[in-house]
């Protein structure tokens, strides 16, 4: 066995991949009686997975909603809103629409064209050449191409809106920010010329320089243009003997001072219902003195450098330090950005891929330079979401209407997989530093970290608020300080990403948890538990319910078994709970109508379908408050004429949102109704309607929900137990055939939902989630060209994100039961985006995992860290696997 090279494709793993492969196969091929007994069991080393188990359970109940007509909702007709429109013969989608008016104008396709190194623009030649001269050299189907000078308003897609401090060019008129960037239109007859011109074009670049991409060499700027404080967490709990803080002289952005973010937004919104946390029961004195973490080498003003306490104590046992990063991710929706703009004679109808219609009516308006009432916005449904779709749908709206305004035609875009994921910004990536002095029970004393998250090259749509104000979670932070800052990169302008702050939030407090319960050697449920406040008593109530269903004991004696008994596969599992502040915000309008021959419903409200199933719930809640079945109410799509000035979907908001309008609607209609109605056995609910209209009562009633309505912010509890198992020998999840090197055997979540509306989509949910961060936490990684700033991953070939393979193998999911959400909507709860929050679950589960392969390895038992996502070569490099250790 010694003696052998191997050449890598991978540098960081220096060959000892794939040496390993080959080792693999020889260890299946010796001699059983040869082998140790750990080895013996690992001969086959292939996990063979099993069948997809699913088990879900909610609160059993006859009707889960019923109305003053009797039953009004049963589970088979609970999909019966979107049914239809998914039919796969009907126009689904803006890239599907083939009816009118596309019948009668032939539509022009068009491919944004992207840059390719983050270089400054030195010219484009005047009178558009490239259309001219591709034209006459015979490349049929082009049609013109549109660059900035060709936008008669503004050349902006990011109008002052809430959490838009900073102007985003629709196409790039001089300086160049990032790889990617659009700098103009190609206008064609067909995708395939439009795509094809697009990569013809020639632009001349001067004053090339490396684009900086990397957050922690961003991060020691001292540039406050560059680094910018958005959030500091201070101690509540603050003694005499604590030193104080010192003034930070750090400068905010004026922007900040002039706009609110958009947690800022909601909270302003919902002050004043807004309960206070309880004060801990047990506040611990701070008496030990720490100085400034040797790891920390970010110049700018620092919670771990500015935060101090005397030394002596004797509550301080462990001072741990360590650092935490996360990677970015990409927002993997069925449909790409896409968007229809068809001019008509009073102006424009425009069909956007959007989740802010606001937004785009806007930005159009101030890109054209015509007002907004000549701006008619429609959106049946979208192809996914998860956030993409909220400003940087915006930026290809723009771009499309101009076309279609400069042309006077129809032109749709549809965007490229590639050019979508070069061009557009994705989830934050995050780096953190921490501090964190704890007694011997693990109790935190104080906790000093700083937290910097990437914001691309714009401040817009910051994110540090909400990730510090989730990363208390459930626990107590009154000894807590940390500093927040938002970096400015040399790449595409990031963005909200589903459970946006939360997740990088709640996922670096559990590794913290994590780190302290190692170095105590307690197990980690009883460090957190520890560290919870004694008034959480759902979350405590949810641990042990967990605990028992998931046979948690049980199974951890099990795979302490199982890993001394194996050498190359190992299991591990974790507990992780959650807390989800969940704040009204926004506003949202319905209008419910009633038709006077048949008594059947429209209703039409200001959220967007993107597959969460709002109109579903809408309908429900509609048909409930009628007393009506649930066939009879029909949903319409959103648009700015009956939802005019509303908020984004996002935030698991708008379905509670539309919701209660929409139920508002109902009782205002059955107000107006009451002097005409009779006893239900001698009236039917169509001679109502129709006695009601006889006598002129308007069937047509509008409702804005707000902030101010009778709903109170909220918490949002969850708890989770994931066991995974990986292959040693090469780290890898999954390979091409049916055999896997690593694999999820089990999920168990409990999900405080209130009373649900809908429990199969609330449970659809759930499940979603937790999959799309099992991606964020395992397996999708984005990877840049350093030198470019271009992104090379940027398709399924090389960006992975999790398949159907990839659920876990036994999945059970449960909505918490008696537990009525008394301030919700109809004492509901959001469950859209809580889910992801848990999935760091996986990571520390691999972890646990590794802990043992470690030690077989000849390592100490302690801690190590590893960042997300656990990549297979993260996973294969921390399972700390030599030669040496394959010498029989």
């Amino acid at each position: 066995m010694d003696g052998c090279t191997f050449v890598s494709s991978k540098p960081e793993n220096g060959g000892a991949l794939e040496e390993d492969m080959i080792k693999l196969n020889i260890i299946k091929g010796v001699t059983i009686n040869v082998l140790s007994e750990a080895l013996q069991l690992n001969s086959d080393i292939r996990l063979e997975r099993e069948i997809t188990l699913i088990r879900q359970a909610e609160e059993k109940i006859p009707h889960v909603l019923r109305g003053a007509g009797g039953e009004t909702l049963n589970i088979s007709g609970l999909f019966q809103a979107e049914r239809h429109g998914h039919n796969a013969t009907m126009n689904t989608f803006v890239e599907t629409f083939t009816t009118s008016p596309l019948k009668t104008h032939k539509a022009l396709l068009s491919g944004l064209f992207k840059m390719i190194e983050a270089y400054e623009l030195q010219h484009l030649e005047e009178n558009y050449p490239f259309a001219v001269s591709t034209s006459r050299r015979g490349i049929p189907g082009v049609v013109r191409f549109l660059t900035a000078e060709d936008i008669p308003g503004k050349n902006c897609f990011t109008p002052p809106l809430v959490f838009l401090f900073e102007q985003e060019e629709i196409f790039c008129s001089g300086k160049v920010l990032f790889a990617g960037q659009a700098v103009g239109l190609i206008v064609a007859e067909t995708q395939q010329v439009a795509n094809m011109a697009a990569q013809k074009v020639k632009i001349e670049y001067t004053n090339v320089k490396k684009p900086v991409i990397l957050l922690r060499e961003a991060a020691k700027s001292k540039d406050p243009n560059i680094v910018q404080l958005e959030k500091e967490l201070k101690p509540k709990v603050v003694k005499a003997n604590i030193k104080p803080r010192p003034r930070h002289r750090l400068r905010i952005r004026r922007s900040v001072v002039r706009k609110k973010s958009m947690l800022q937004y909601k909270i302003a919104l919902a002050t004043e219902f807004l309960p206070e946390k309880p004060p801990p029961v047990h506040p611990t004195e701070i008496r030990t003195s720490i100085s400034p973490s040797s790891a920390v080498e970010l110049n700018t003003t620092s919670a771990l450098a500015n935060y101090g306490t005397e030394a002596g104590s004797e509550d301080v046992k462990y001072v741990i330090k360590g650092s935490f990063d996360l990677g970015s991710q990409y927002h993997y929706t069925m449909e790409t950005q896409t968007c229809l703009c068809v001019p008509i004679e009073d102006g424009m109808d425009v069909y956007p891929a959007t989740q802010w219609m606001d937004l785009v009516q806007v930005a159009i308006s101030e890109a054209l330079n015509i007002p907004e009432n000549r701006i008619n916005i429609n959106v049946r449904r979208l192809g996914g979401a998860y956030g993409a779709k909220i400003s940087r749908s915006c930026q290809i709206a723009t771009a499309c209407a101009v076309a279609a305004h400069t042309l006077n035609k129809p032109v749709r875009i549809v965007m490229k997989l590639e050019t979508n994921m070069e061009s557009l910004g994705k989830r934050n990536d995050v780096a953190t530093d921490y501090e964190v002095g704890v007694d011997d029970d693990g109790k935190i004393q104080y906790l000093k970290a700083d937290f910097y998250e990437n914001n691309g090259s714009s401040m817009n749509e910051p994110l540090v608020e909400s990730s510090i104000d989730h990363l208390q979670s459930c626990y107590d932070s009154s000894t807590w300080s940390v500093m927040g800052k938002g970096v400015r990169t040399d790449l595409p302008s990031m963005t909200y990403c589903r459970a946006p702050g939360s997740t990088e939030g709640i996922g670096f407090i559990e590794n913290v948890m994590e780190h302290i319960a190692k170095v105590v050697n307690k197990d980690p449920i009883e460090v957190r538990l520890k560290n919870m406040p004694q008034e959480t008593k759902p979350m405590a109530e949810m641990i042990n319910d967990i605990k028992k269903s998931s046979n948690y004991e049980e199974r951890k004696k099990y795979i302490e078994n199982f890993n001394k008994l194996n050498r190359w596969k190992k299991r591990g599992m974790t507990l992780v709970p959650m807390t989800y502040p969940f704040p009204f915000w926004g506003n949202f309008s319905a209008i419910v109508s009633i038709y006077a021959k048949d008594g059947s419903v429209s209703v039409a409200h200001g959220g967007i379908e993107c597959g969460q199933g709002i109109n579903t719930k809408v309908a429900q809640v509609s048909a409930h408050i009628l007393g009506i079945p649930l066939e009879m109410v029909s949903i319409k799509p959103s648009n700015t004429l009956t939802a005019p000035n509303g908020m984004v979907t996002g935030g698991s908001i708008a379905s509670e949102a539309c919701c209660y309008a929409a139920m508002m609607c109902c009782r205002e209609l059955l107000k107006r109704m009451e002097p005409y109605k009779k006893d239900p056995k001698e009236q039917t609910w169509a001679q109502l309607v129709q006695a009601s209209s006889g006598n002129l009562v308007e069937l047509c009633a509008t409702y804005m929900f707000t902030p101010k309505d009778e709903v109170k912010p909220y918490n949002i509890w969850g708890v989770t137990v994931t066991e995974v198992e990986v292959d040693i020998l090469t780290g890898q999840y999954q390979d091409c055939n049916i055999t896997y090197d690593m694999q999820v055997l089990r999920v168990d979540i409990i999900e405080d939902a209130g009373k649900s509306l809908s429990p199969e989509v609330d449970i659809g949910q759930v499940e979603g989630a937790f999959v799309m961060g099992l991606g964020y936490w395992l397996q999708e990684q984005l990877v840049y060209n350093e030198d470019t700033g271009e992104l090379l991953t940027n398709r399924t070939w090389n960006y992975k994100p999790p398949g159907v393979k990839d659920i876990p193998i036994d999945f059970r999911i449960e909505l918490r039961r008696n537990a009525p959400n008394l301030t919700g909507v109809l004492r509901s709860k959001a469950t859209g985006e809580p889910p992801l929050c848990m999935s760091c679950s996986a990571l520390f589960a691999l972890k646990n995992a590794l802990y043992s392969a470690r030690q077989d390895a000849g390592a100490e038992d302690k801690w190590f860290q590893m960042n997300g996502p656990a990549t297979v070569e993260s996973v294969f490099l921390n399972s700390l696997t030599k030669s040496e250790q394959f010498v029989f």
